[in-house]
């Protein structure tokens, strides 16, 4: 993983992004069929129209249906927000709301898609009991209790 200063300085690129998205993505539904990886890229491609070569944005720039979209994203820890307050000459406040690039998160995420881990037979015990129906829990035909 770079550095404080090398991930200040990068500039995230679609590749990563896309994989970051993707990876998010399989944490929730499982591997990633061709609409997945479709749904990936073009999210990709959406984001990084906002933002270009920066890793900022202020959110005046989005329209309703776009900042849904960057609200989901913050969920998966992809954007974070940050907000200032400025005093202009009238006495009144301007608050800026921005939208940020993650790229610790959006980093590692893209990091851990392309290099998987085995699962741990610890893990592997827990994706047994969890595929386990209620059936295989009753005993000479008493109910199975929950």
């Amino acid at each position: 993983m770079p550095d404080a200063a090398e991930i200040r300085n990068h500039i995230i690129r679609h590749e990563e992004l896309r994989d970051a998205i993707s990876y998010m993505l399989s944490k929730r539904a499982g591997p990633l069929n061709d609409e997945g990886k479709e749904i990936a890229e073009k999210t990709s491609i959406y984001l990084l129209n906002f933002f270009g070569y920066g890793d900022r944005i202020i959110d005046n720039a989005l329209a309703t249906d776009d900042r849904d979209q960057f609200y989901m994203c913050e969920e998966d820890g992809l954007l974070k927000t940050s907000k200032e307050e400025i005093g202009l000459i009238n006495g009144r406040i301007w608050r800026i709301h921005e939208w940020i690039l993650n790229k610790v998160n959006i980093l590692r995420y893209a990091h851990a898609y392309n290099n998987p881990t085995k699962p741990t037979e610890e893990d592997t015990m827990e994706e047994l009991y969890k595929n386990v129906g209620d059936e295989t829990w009753q005993r000479n035909g008493a109910e199975a209790h929950t």
